[in-house]
This record gives structure tokens, sequence and C-alpha cells, in this order.
């Protein structure tokens, strides 16, 4: 396991943070709209083939996230939930985690049709099984950060709801770079802000 997967690069996570940070200073001195705010889940399958298929299998990708619009752009938090299948005895199965920060904006708009893309950036938490050879707990857990390209389809069915169509590329930033790929269909339910809470994020 630790062969593969080592121990996270510092400088990477500090970046993350450092781009975080400024990203959201700026967007708090700007006149932010926040009118809606839509809550979505997604399911997608892995996509592409990397060396780590070479040692696990992927399983589906499990995703719920929270959209906002702001001034340029949407601006999109979210957590997501895929399990590793190990295919041999010598590494145990894993769970990864992610949860990541994503900005998009539209890229195609026409009626209730529109195509957006942009970028994520996230921490991945990759939890191991217990095995005889891996029993702590730093054995049995790995942080790293991951960023990546995001695209969508959207199509509102009616006013709130709407289904839409993803794809991104997704790289987690080990010493060897993990890179996947996934494709998934979804759903998302829209509502107008509550004023109290428009009136705390502007």
């Amino acid at each position: 396991m630790k062969n593969y997967l080592c121990a996270p690069e510092k400088k990477y996570f500090l970046f993350t943070i450092l781009f975080l940070l400024v990203n959201i200073s700026s967007l708090s001195a700007q006149n932010l709209s926040f009118e809606k705010f839509s809550i979505g889940a997604n399911l997608s399958a892995n996509s592409n083939i990397e060396t780590l298929h070479d040692y696990w299998d992927p399983g589906n990708l499990y995703e719920v996230n929270l959209r906002t619009p702001i001034q340029f752009g949407n601006m999109q938090v979210g957590l997501s939930y895929i399990p590793f299948k190990s295919k041999n005895s010598e590494q145990p199965d894993f769970k990864g985690m992610f949860f990541y920060l994503q900005w998009d904006k539209e890229i195609f708009t026409v009626k209730d049709f529109e195509i957006n893309a942009g970028i994520m950036f996230g921490l991945c938490r990759m939890v191991f099984d217990k095995t005889e050879m891996y029993k702590s707990k730093d054995e049995l857990q790995e942080h790293e950060v991951s960023a990546g390209f995001v695209s969508s389809i959207n199509y509102n069915i009616t006013q709130n709801v709407g289904l839409n169509l993803t794809a991104n590329y997704n790289s987690i930033l080990t010493r060897k770079k993990i890179n996947l790929a996934f494709i998934g269909a979804g759903f998302y339910y829209t509502f107008d802000t509550p004023q109290w809470l428009k009136d705390f994020l502007e």
C-alpha cells in the first residue's frame, strides 16, 4: 500500500489553502448575488484506466453538493464517496472521500438548457481496511490534496427541479499522481435564498 500511495506533499496542501483564502477574500469584497441555492445528488462511474487500476477496482462515485450563483459564475461545495476493491490480498480495500470547492461558468445557454465548465480543488481522505500487515492508524489513513476540471450539462425540468450530466477529471496529488475520470448523472432542487441569509452572505 505504501509503495503506491505515499505521504502527501505538504506544498500542495499549503497552495490549496492559500488559493481558497485568496478567492474567498476576493469574493467577499464583490457584490455577490447568492439569489438561489441548489441541492444536488449525482451517481458517477469511473471512465479511465491508469496504474491504480492494476491494484484496485473503483466502484461507483456517490456525491451530494450545494451550489449557488456568484458574480462571475457559480460556486459549489460537495462531498463525494467512492469505494475501491483490492485486486489481490497484498493490499487492503479502501474508501475514498472527497471534500471539494468548485467554480464553474456557463459557456452555452438556451432557455432551460446550459453547459458549464470549471475547476475544482479539495481534499481526499482514504481509509484502508485493516489487514495483518497494516494495523496502525497512520498506516490505514491517507490525506491528499486533489485538483481537477469539471463540466456539466444542466436541464431545468421545472422552475425548481433539474437534471444534469457531469464529467470530471480529477488528480489526487500523491507523490505518484492518481488521475481519475468520471461520467455521471444526477438531479438538483433549486430554491430562493431566504432574505436573512442573502443579507448575511452579501
